[in-house]
């Protein structure tokens, strides 16, 4: 007889489920949300630390005047009014480089600059010259502090004068074009600094020398005043010996420049336009100008834009007025001509009048008392005087026609 196996008892259920299984299942979902929490304050630590977004934009700035920028980050700017200014030479074509801080804690961003790739070398970057536009540009207000502290969701630009340095990029290298982003170092984060998207990155191929489309042409003004502007100082430095006088700051290099320029119909000789500056900046009494290493560079961007410059007197304004000046005589002298001959036809025809209206036995007979008197005094002095012959008859005057009436009135 076979004795049958006892089971084991089951242990208790949750509806219908062993509590055991539940446990399983609340140990694992404790187990995920742990995970998540962990997940979550490794990203809220990167979310809220140093973290800032980068933009790379084209703009023209002219100086104190206005400040013009394509936000979508391409390289490009179209040719209208705005553009012109830079060709004429009223404003330069940057790069305005925009810093924003989203996260909520304070950030310290540095080194502000541009990274190159493309040309052969690794991990290059360059910080060009930058300018700065004062408070009264608002959000846009750039600056050329090198480390700037952004508060939370706050921005910061810096206008970068990046043509400076584009020519030397390719170099004798056989490169057809580099690519540029921006970029800023953060501070406490890494050795990696941040930059702009790849996908709005700048393409710049061989021969380029501006963002505007067409590509347009500058006048030869434009291109020595941009290299003049960038060499001089922003303001007269107050530790300047008194003796040295006022110098030359970047507010006077388009008059001073203007003023050389127009006394020269064709590009001179560089030493020949640099004396002239100097000799005005004398004038106005910096009596140690410095302009030769801006009129050196503007030489070299002149020879580099060979056949995209207009001529050398297009956009002077001293040769416009001096044009004007000439023009405004010239159109005097033609009037004063012209009163002149007036004045003498009508003196002519004044003298017909006179003699038409003498009586006829006056006219055939003896000479009057004075003019006798005045024939007298020629015969002494031997001088002679022509007299208008008057006819004896009316009839025998020429018809006064209507194309000698409109020349007397011209």
């Amino acid at each position: 007889m076979t004795t049958p196996v006892p089971t084991p008892a089951s242990g208790p259920e949750l509806l219908e489920v062993p509590v055991a299984v539940w446990a399983f299942g609340v140990s694992l979902l404790s187990f995920v949300i742990a995970l998540a929490a962990l997940g979550w304050q490794i990203a809220k630590h990167f979310l809220d630390g140093g973290r800032v977004k980068v933009f790379l934009n084209t703009a023209i700035w002219e100086p104190e005047v206005s400040l013009y920028t394509i936000t979508n980050g391409k390289f490009g700017f179209p040719d209208d009014d705005t553009a012109r200014s830079a060709t004429d030479g009223k404003g330069l074509e940057l790069a305005q480089l925009v810093v924003e801080n989203p996260g909520r804690v304070p950030v310290t961003v540095h080194s502000p600059g541009i990274y190159i790739t493309g040309h052969g070398k690794k991990n290059h970057s360059i910080s060009p010259r930058s300018f700065s536009t004062g408070d009264s540009f608002g959000h846009d207000r750039s600056t050329t502090e090198r480390t700037v502290r952004l508060e939370p969701y706050a921005r910061t630009t810096f206008l970068l004068d990046y043509w400076s340095i584009v020519p030397n990029l390719f170099g004798d290298t056989s490169v057809d074009h580099i690519v540029l982003r921006g970029q800023v170092g953060v501070a406490g984060r890494s050795n990696r600094p941040q930059r702009s998207k790849w996908r709005r990155r700048w393409t710049i191929a061989r021969g380029s020398y501006t963002a505007i489309g067409g590509p347009p042409s500058f006048t030869p003004f434009a291109v020595l005043w941009r290299e003049l502007y960038v060499q001089l100082p922003e303001r007269d430095d107050p530790d300047r010996h008194p003796q040295s006088g006022p110098a030359t700051t970047r507010g006077m290099a388009g008059f001073i420049l203007d003023q050389a320029m127009s006394r020269f119909d064709e590009r001179p000789e560089r030493e020949e336009l640099q004396h002239a500056v100097e000799e005005i900046a004398k004038e106005r009494g910096d009596r140690f100008p410095i302009v030769g290493i801006g009129l050196y560079h503007g030489y070299e961007a002149l020879g580099r834009l060979e056949g995209h410059l207009k001529p050398w007197t297009d956009g002077l304004m001293f040769r416009a007025i001096a044009n004007h000046r000439d023009v405004s005589e010239e159109l005097r002298r033609m009037d004063a001509v012209q009163a002149a001959r007036a004045t003498a036809i009508a003196a002519d025809n004044l003298s017909v009048i006179d003699a038409d209206v003498i009586p006829r036995d006056q006219s055939d007979g003896a000479e009057s008392g004075a003019e006798q008197d005045r024939r007298s005094d020629q015969e002494k002095t031997g001088s002679s005087r022509t007299v208008l012959n008057t006819p004896d008859d009316s009839s025998e005057m020429p018809e006064h026609t209507a194309e000698d009436e409109e020349f007397e009135r011209d």
